[in-house]
């Protein structure tokens, strides 16, 4: 780890980008940011292991590795608490748009639009 990622957690794993990071302060400030950094990790674990082959079958792996945070993103119903939280929840319904996954795309819209709601 280098001086620049000293007090930042990885967010989510992307091919073409590497790593990205956000701030361990934004995650103590806003619970949503943790639980979808949780939920990208979790999804780039299943997908490294399931290219790879290894271990159980893809069902027991999805249960071993997303699956508990994707019904936590599935099941979110408060408002981000910080800006950061209400972009990274935009970031995920977006992509979820684009993968047809309406599971996770209401809850995040909500979440961000309720965020802009109080705060704007």
């Amino acid at each position: 780890m280098n001086d620049a990622e000293r007090g930042r957690c990885v967010e989510t794993e992307n091919i073409e980008t590497g790593l990205l990071f956000c701030p361990l302060d934004a995650v103590a400030r806003d619970p949503l940011i943790g639980a979808i950094g949780t939920y990208r990790r979790e999804m780039a674990t299943y997908n490294r292991l399931a290219t790879m082959g290894e271990g159980d079958d893809l069902q027991t792996l999805a249960d071993r590795t997303y699956r508990k945070p994707l019904r936590v993103i599935a099941c979110w119903n408060r408002a981000a608490t910080s800006t950061e939280g209400a972009i990274a929840a935009l970031r995920l319904a977006d992509q979820a748009t684009h993968d047809g996954d309406a599971e996770i795309a209401g809850p995040m819209l909500r979440a961000a639009l309720s965020y802009f709601e109080k705060t704007l």
